[in-house]
């Protein structure tokens, strides 16, 4: 299986699932945009215009309403941090 970029993701068969979730990654951050946090105005990657506060403002603002495990742990969790 080969990437949108050319590159080569699986060498046969037994990792055609592992090579499909690299691909996947591989176009989510190619659709990436840089933009400002609407917080603290650093720049940041964004997925679109429903993501305009980086993390760490978002982890910030989730702790001053308790909210902290519920908004920000997932977001967090699905990047591998």
């Amino acid at each position: 299986m080969v990437g949108p970029d050319g590159t080569v993701l699986t060498s046969g068969w037994g990792d055609q699932l592992q090579a499909t979730i690299r691909m996947e990654r591989m176009e989510a951050e190619a659709k990436l945009v840089t933009r400002p946090c609407i917080t603290c105005r650093t720049d940041m990657r964004s997925e679109g215009p429903h993501h305009r506060m980086c993390d760490d403002c978002r982890i910030h603002a989730a702790d001053e309403y308790g909210r902290l495990e519920t908004a920000a742990m997932p977001r967090l969790l699905m990047r591998g941090r």
